[in-house]
């Protein structure tokens, strides 16, 4: 006979639970909408299976759509987490920069899959870094990899979303990354001039956020076809905009969620 206890703390620990409780509020925020409706979220999948060209493969944990915007969703449950996105003060701002990817019917009926800056909501500060308790100096940094791997798995639906469904009508779609964590999200604005060459400062200014832009080069293929005209221009190819949010604002993000052509 199995403990129940046991069990339990075993599902608990999993994120498997998680995953569900997030499936369940997006579900049952926009029951009473008809599908179709620009402010509606729908899930359209659940541990949707991927398989990138190189063979790395996994699991997409849920695929929701509002109209022309397809999030590819990371859950991620922690315990007692926190998660620091340091921000230099020159660049403390709000902002609806996204870099992602997105697909079109051009004229000539030919599927168009391009990765490229555009503008969209909920707007939100951005950072490059994030600082996890527990991450080690000889690790890669624990969102990195994740973002890594969620950006493979974004370019795989979307890739096979392209073949199976051939996208027949002429709205652009936008495939956006977003984690979704319990993790309590704050930023730590510093300024520079204000930390010490041991890496410390006693100078910022820390605030929790609902959810915020981790916007970085990531470890992506170069887009197919890229000429570059140097390491500046690789590194820039490779930017993508990961949205991180709390789980407790979920919905408020996706009710501000627009993309913009």
């Amino acid at each position: 006979m199995a403990d129940p206890e046991a069990a339990l703390r075993i599902a608990n620990a999993s994120g498997f639970l998680f995953q569900l409780s997030v499936e369940n509020a997006v579900r049952s925020a926009y029951s009473d909408r008809p599908l179709g409706n620009p402010e509606t979220c729908s899930v359209v999948a659940r541990e949707y299976p991927w398989i990138s060209p190189t063979g790395t493969q996994g699991y997409i944990d849920l695929v929701l759509s509002k109209w022309n915007v397809v999030l590819i969703v990371e859950c991620k449950r922690t315990r007692d987490g926190l998660w620091v996105f340091p921000i230099e003060t020159k660049s403390y701002r709000s902002t609806t920069d996204i870099r992602a990817l997105w697909v079109l019917r051009d004229v000539g009926d030919k599927l168009v899959s391009v990765t490229d800056d555009f503008i969209g909501g909920p707007d939100s500060l951005v950072s490059q870094f994030c600082a996890i308790r527990g991450s080690g100096e000889g690790q890669t940094p624990m969102l990195e990899r994740i973002s890594a791997t969620l950006i493979q798995s974004l370019e795989a639906f979307a890739a096979e979303a392209i073949s199976i469904t051939q996208m027949r009508d002429s709205r652009r779609y936008f495939f956006l990354p977003v984690i979704v964590t319990n993790a309590t999200l704050a930023t730590c604005v510093v300024d520079p001039s204000e930390i010490d060459l041991n890496g410390d400062t006693s100078e910022a200014n820390v605030e929790e956020t609902p959810f915020i832009r981790f916007h970085k080069p990531l470890v992506t293929e170069l887009t197919p076809g890229f000429a570059t005209g140097g390491l500046g221009e690789a590194l820039s190819d490779r930017e993508r905009t990961v949205f991180v949010v709390n789980s407790r604002h979920l919905l408020d993000f996706l009710r501000g969620l627009r993309v913009y052509e």
